[in-house]
């Protein structure tokens, strides 16, 4: 798996935490980033957005 494809992962499965654990409405890119380990630049990044985010868990 590369790097890029892994700092994916990661990002998404701490939107599935966040969503599990503390409700959807904490998920916020502030949040997924600290929870990640990640900068929100690399969210955008990856992502663009919380809305692509979101689609891209879903």
């Amino acid at each position: 798996m590369k790097d890029r494809e892994l700092t994916e992962k990661i990002i998404l499965e701490a939107v599935g935490n966040i969503i599990e654990n503390d409700g959807f409405e904490k998920l916020g890119v502030n949040a997924i980033a600290q929870r990640a380990g990640v900068s929100k630049v690399l969210i955008y990044r990856y992502f663009g957005g919380i809305d692509e985010l979101i689609a891209q868990y879903l």
